[in-house]
């Protein structure tokens, strides 16, 4: 029975300082519990399907599925996209028009100092080939030095004028990195007037050797036009559905599958500060209700320190419960006993301390769900409910009676959410 129904003299007791500061204490730790519940990842891993231990590579060992609707923006995917976009920018190049004239003036140097050379009868072989050697860039073999030097007039001016010429014409064109070494098959060809094979050879390698990379890439308009292209990439949002399996018994663990873990909460990012500010001012805010209530209308509450104890293990009790049993599975969350509460403090205490408390509750546990109106509603539904199935009886049937009105509301508000989000399942809910 009720301590209401007792007779008990509901007076303001005497707070003494020992009263006063055991009441603080308790709402302290009623504070600081509720805060450490709130923040904390309370679930075990053999007791709940949360990705606390999964990394990418990692066979996940049962189904594991969202216990709420999510919508996020998958930073994987928008950085996948943004690449694959990056990527399909051709690389820019640049044409140097001043790359062919510039290098066909040294060839034409080298050969002018290899001519006079040639001509200067005073001067010894040996010096000859070495002078002609290092005529050109990079420096001749011996082989090559010795066969400028002993060919004869005719060679020597087809050489002299038809190398520069093919160096022109090839470097007037597109040259890259890459046609760089083509042109030892396609110069031969072009220095057909030049009749002896070796001298042929001779020639082409020279005009290989001074040729230079004409269209050259250009790394900064490049990488303009990249990210220009990685910033047309809106960010890519992703939805889970409540219930909606992420990772399925036997599934390797992907990266994107970590990514929606930590989305619906089931991961175990760092602990951020301004999280455990909020949960501290929501206790905070939760007990100061409380608090205020039973000191306008439950003065009496203040002397029983037992009674106050029972409401605070009620509460902290019951919250850390529904952290540990309920993420990962959506549909515990309609059968959570929370209804107990409410019967218990209508028995034991005062119906309307019942259905606040309960209804406190109720409110923490739709928080902690993702801020879902429909399971503060059922906490909400469990108060009353709860509350008045019991009120003053002392029979055991009412307890029957207040667990059935307890279902049906909760079976009703599942349904007005199902209805309004058009998402009935007769099925499921029969």
């Amino acid at each position: 029975m009720a301590f209401r129904d007792a007779n008990i003299v509901k007076n303001r007791p005497e707070l003494n300082p020992r009263r006063v500061t055991w009441l603080v204490l308790m709402m302290v730790f009623v504070v600081a519990g509720l805060a450490f519940i709130l923040t904390a990842r309370l679930t075990p891993r053999d007791l709940s399907p949360r990705g606390l231990e999964l990394q990418v590579g990692d066979v996940s060992a049962q189904n594991i599925k969202s216990p709420k609707r999510v919508q996020y923006v998958s930073a994987i995917e928008t950085r996948v996209e943004r690449e694959r976009a990056a990527n399909s920018v051709q690389e820019v190049f640049v044409f140097d028009p001043g790359v062919a004239p510039q290098q066909r003036n040294k060839l034409i140097s080298a050969i002018q100092s290899t001519g006079t050379t040639r001509a200067n009868q005073g001067m010894p072989a040996d010096a000859k080939q070495s002078a002609i050697k290092r005529a050109y860039e990079p420096e001749l073999t011996d082989a090559q030095a010795s066969l400028l030097l002993s060919m004869d007039d005719f060679q020597w001016q087809a050489l002299a004028t038809n190398a520069p010429r093919v160096l022109y014409e090839v470097m007037s064109e597109r040259v890259t990195s890459d046609r760089l070494r083509e042109l030892r098959l396609e110069l031969p060809p072009r220095l057909s007037s030049i009749t002896g094979e070796q001298e042929r050879s001779l020639a082409a390698e020279l005009v290989r050797s001074y040729a230079r990379a004409n269209y050259t890439s250009n790394p900064t308009e490049t990488q303009r036009l990249k990210k220009e292209a990685q910033d047309l990439v809106a960010p890519i949002s992703k939805s889970i559905e409540k219930g909606e399996i992420i990772l399925r018994e036997g599934d390797v663990v992907r990266a994107t599958d970590l990514e929606k873990l930590e989305a619906v909460g089931l991961a175990s990012p760092a602990l951020e500060w301004s999280e455990v500010g909020a949960s501290l001012l929501l206790a905070l805010f939760v007990i100061a209700l409380l608090a205020g209530y039973i000191w306008a209308f439950e003065p009496w509450l203040l002397s029983h320190e037992r009674m106050l104890g029972l409401i605070a293990l009620m509460m902290l009790g019951t919250v850390a419960a529904w952290k540990i049993f309920t993420p990962g599975r959506p549909y515990w969350e309609y059968g959570f006993p929370i209804a107990y509460v409410s019967m218990l403090i209508a028995t034991l205490i005062d119906a309307r301390l019942a259905i606040l408390v309960t209804s406190l509750l109720g409110l923490l546990l739709g928080l902690v769900a993702g801020g879902s109106l429909e399971i503060a509603m059922i906490g909400a539904a469990a108060a009353v409910l709860g509350s008045v199935g019991i009120r003053k009886s002392e029979r055991l049937q009412s307890y029957f009676v207040a667990g059935g009105l307890v279902a049906l509301g909760t079976y009703a508000i599942v349904l007005f959410g199902r209805l309004s989000a058009k998402e009935l399942d007769l099925v499921t809910m029969g």
